[in-house]
């Protein structure tokens, strides 16, 4: 019964930290997305109103594969080759 107790916290943790985590980082590129339509005045309005969006997008996608990286090495690291 104590592993599974164990193994229920360790679950537990594990989704409580991959919500904060995702909720944290929604703010986080939607911050940079209101910091690019409001800080960069009438420069990228009109024809440019779609700019602040791919270079969020960009940001997003980068740091996504960060993390991707940094997954993988891990795995790498311990060995396994599943």
């Amino acid at each position: 019964v104590e592993p599974l107790k164990a193994l229920g916290r360790f679950v537990a943790y594990g989704v409580g930290g991959a919500i904060v985590l995702a909720i944290g980082l929604t703010l986080w590129v939607l911050a940079i997305l209101r910091a690019l339509q409001t800080e960069t005045g009438s420069r990228l309005t009109g024809h440019w109103s779609w700019a602040p969006y791919f270079l969020t997008l960009v940001v997003t996608l980068v740091l996504a594969a960060l993390i991707a990286r940094r997954i993988g090495a891990e795995k790498r690291k311990s060995g396994d080759r599943r």
